[in-house]
């Protein structure tokens, strides 16, 4: 049975959690061995809690943090709580990476309580690297960022002790080969840019460009000849693509239309906010104006 209180313990750059009225409908009714191969901050894999996985990222970092929280999470709240929200500390802790020899003899549970702090605390909640792998995000002045979600953190180690869950770090399609027919993937990669400027793949080192957009839709093609069932999320692309015909939830609605249905309620919170700013802003400026008129009569 789930945890109702499940829910994400970071927060992550293209992170489901937000869209998955929107994929719910798309999944299978039935979900025997899952994977999540781009698994980044789970939304997915803690909205399905499936008794078996294969869980994958290539962030060595948050791999290590999801093993500590099913290993050891009390050492991992005990860490939490030696962390203070405020600028001094949060750059020592960022600073650990800077000596590469150094932060190996650092404890898993002291990297993985760093970063869950670093995500807390810093700008946006964004996990971002630079070339040489160092985490590169500046700090977020937030007043209240939640540093130690006891309930939150035990609700997953719940999980993950009762569960069959098997977590790897590296190749996806390494993982995806493990896969047996019948199986459900839910493919998260990061997003395909829609321009120049759009082209965020900076959570791991190494990036995920063009080529490895390409080398996944052969993956998808592989999956569909060996009777594994996925679902892939992306960015709406333009031209013409013959995407991988990765038999879907119920297997009905195109791929083109799930593409576009995720990306118009990705954007929506947006408008919806400028809507209200303008709406806002014509409020006052009625109020100022019949004020106004009330003096001259």
């Amino acid at each position: 049975k789930g945890d109702r209180i499940l829910v994400t313990v970071v927060k992550w750059v293209g992170g489901k959690r937000q869209l998955l009225k929107a994929l719910d409908p798309l999944l299978p009714e039935r979900i025997g061995i899952y994977c999540e191969p781009f698994v980044g901050g789970g939304a997915m894999l803690f909205h399905l809690q499936p008794e078996q996985a294969y869980v994958n990222d290539v962030n060595a970092e948050l791999i290590n943090l999801y093993e500590v929280i099913r290993d050891d999470v009390d050492g991992l709240l005990r860490e939490l709580s030696a962390f203070t929200n405020d600028r001094e500390c949060f750059y020592a802790v960022r600073d650990w990476d800077r000596d590469p020899e150094s932060y190996a003899q650092i404890s898993r549970v002291r990297r993985a309580a760093r970063i869950v702090y670093l995500n807390k605390t810093c700008y946006n909640g964004l996990f971002r690297v630079n070339s040489a792998g160092e985490f590169n995000t500046p700090f977020g002045r937030y007043k209240n960022p939640g540093i130690v979600d006891e309930e939150g953190l035990r609700a997953v180690h719940r999980y993950f002790a009762r569960a069959d869950l098997r977590f790897f770090c590296g190749d996806y399609a390494q993982v995806l080969d493990l896969l047996p027919s019948g199986a459900f993937a839910y493919l998260d990669p990061p997003y395909d840019p829609v321009s120049d400027t759009a082209n965020f793949t900076g959570y791991a080192k190494s990036g995920f460009g063009r080529e490895e957009q390409v080398r996944l839709r052969e993956c998808c093609d592989k999956l569909t000849a060996r009777g594994v069932r996925f679902m892939l999320s992306n960015s709406a692309c333009t031209g013409s693509s013959s995407s991988a015909g990765g038999r879907m939830a119920r297997g009905s609605r195109p791929r083109s239309l799930f593409r576009r249905l995720a990306l118009a309620i990705d954007v929506l919170p947006y408008f919806l906010r400028m809507a209200s700013r303008l709406f806002s802003r014509c409020s006052r400026f009625s109020s100022l104006w019949g004020s106004g008129s009330s003096k001259e009569s």
